[in-house]
């Protein structure tokens, strides 16, 4: 599934504590605790939001990548509250989820871009996993398999899950989801079992289906009559502790109000309308309507060219590099570079420019956390974690709207 999972060593995180369940009936809470021992790699993540979206990966980058691989190949020799681990860094966010009867532990990645919930087993077949924490129907009390079901996840860059389904009780902090429907891959790729930490992924898409086939319910369903509100939040941070939130959205969380934008009725993704632009320090500023995604899964903001060559017209030195099919820039403007303002449904919002500075790709030369995007073919652009970090982000699945807040950012 995640292309930099195949590139990047993942290593255990042993120094965090167990969860510790508390809240209250219907609403619940998951920490997330930063990793500070891990590597960005922004060529990678650009690339896999490609796969992931199923566009044409770009000649260049395409390249590189092949490189990348080949280096490594040759090297490679309700209630409750749940602490969360990002992984590479600011990059992918795991939670602990208790299945089954007696429980059993999973690491999953929570997605606002995928409606799948799967996970490893062990029915996973030798060489299709490695030492992940997975799920074993076999010796839960409360599985059962569901027959003459399948499911297939396929990625642009051809990477791969797969395999049958049952039904279990899913619980995070003390709520509990009884007959979820459990995803677990008979088979994946080797870019999903080089990760040794991920046992599955989550998915809190809105409108889009899961691949089993015949259709079963998904996470966000089955979450509905658990939940007191039909609402969950992200309040993702910048290299510090963030939280996912459901079934409530206190006001201590957040700043001001929280602004309102209604979703794209045909979209089956977290879709919203962006009405203008500005980049710090400038006078430059944009006005029209651009639509995008929220989404947890990916980590860059992906922009349309237009946004994107405003931006870096603002950065001495920045270029677009088709080694890369990305914009670098000289690591000495790291500190100076510009923040990226924007206004969604009356909401005045600031990305700061050091959370646009992604990371090194060589000594001198920095990756953007902004970078090009066909909007026009895709029909929206991508705001991924790079975005989520400067603000508090509410997804309303009743109301089906997305909402926004300021909220006090890392300087």
């Amino acid at each position: 599934m995640l292309e930099h999972v195949l590139l990047l060593t993942i290593w255990a995180i042993s120094a965090c504590g167990a969860p510790s369940p508390s809240g209250l009936g219907g609403r619940f809470h998951i920490d997330q605790v930063h990793n500070r021992n891990a590597r960005r790699n922004g060529p990678v993540e650009y690339a896999f939001a490609h796969a992931k979206y199923h566009a044409p990966i770009p000649k260049g980058l395409s390249k590189t990548m092949a490189a990348i691989k080949k280096v490594n190949i040759n090297a490679g020799n309700a209630t409750g509250e749940v602490p969360s681990w990002p992984q590479e860094l600011d990059i992918e966010y795991l939670s602990p989820i208790m299945v089954g009867e007696p429980a059993q532990m999973v690491w999953m990645n929570l997605d606002t871009g995928s409606s799948d919930t799967w996970m490893y087993a062990s029915t996973t077949g030798e060489g299709h996993k490695g030492d992940q924490k997975f799920y074993a129907p076999e010796v839960s009390k409360t599985s059962t398999h569901v027959p003459n079901t399948s499911w297939w996840i396929e990625y642009g860059d051809g990477t791969y899950a797969s395999g049958d389904v049952w039904k279990d009780t899913l619980s995070i902090g003390d709520v509990e989801i009884k007959n979820m429907t459990i995803q677990t891959a008979l088979m994946a790729s080797v870019a999903m079992v080089t990760d040794v930490n991920m046992s599955g992924l989550a998915g809190l898409c809105p409108n889009h289906p899961s691949t089993v086939m015949p259709s079963q319910p998904t996470l966000l369903e089955k979450l509905e009559p658990v939940l007191d509100e039909f609402v969950f939040a992200a309040d993702l941070r910048y290299q510090d502790t963030g939280r996912f939130r459901f079934g409530h959205v206190p006001k201590s969380d957040y700043e001001g109000e929280i602004h309102w934008a209604r979703m794209n009725k045909t979209s089956k993704f977290w879709q919203f309308d962006i009405n203008s632009v500005h980049v710090g320090g400038t006078n430059i500023l944009l006005q029209s309507t651009w639509s995008f995604i929220a989404d947890t899964g990916t980590t860059l903001m992906l922009l349309p060219m237009d946004l994107t060559k405003m931006y870096y017209d603002q950065v001495p030195g920045a270029e677009y590099n088709e080694w890369y099919d990305s914009y670098t820039f000289p690591c000495n403007e790291t500190k100076n570079l510009p923040s990226w303002d924007f206004q969604i449904a009356g909401l005045n919002g600031t990305v700061p420019g050091h959370y646009i500075a992604y990371t090194n790709v060589t000594e001198k030369l920095c990756y953007g956390g902004i970078q090009p995007w066909s909007a026009e073919t895709y029909g929206f652009g991508i705001l991924g974690d790079v975005f989520l970090k400067a603000v508090y982000a509410v997804f309303d699945v009743q109301n089906k709207t997305v909402g926004f807040a300021n909220k006090k950012v890392r300087a």
